[in-house]
């Protein structure tokens, strides 16, 4: 949450900093896949965008939930 805040607010380093230090501690996969998303929205490159893709994709499979398509969606529509 604090990371969005920070990206809300146009602190993109620091949401940066917060959501990679969250993935070093080894996430479930659906906090995984939200962290890979929100680095997504601030990368220039698609590494973020193509790792959140498969995670998401993997948790649609077993659990088809609104949120995993809506980002599935978005993050299909983006180029790149």
């Amino acid at each position: 949450l604090q990371a969005r805040v920070h990206i809300a607010e146009g602190e993109g380093e620091r949401a940066t900093q917060i959501l990679e230090e969250l993935l070093q501690n080894d996430p479930p996969t659906d906090t995984r896949a939200a962290i890979h998303y929100y680095l997504s929205l601030m990368e220039k490159g698609t590494e973020h965008r193509q790792k959140a893709l498969a995670l998401y994709h993997q948790l649609y499979e077993h659990t088809p939930m609104f949120l995993y398509k809506q980002r599935l969606d978005e993050l299909s529509s983006r180029p790149g």
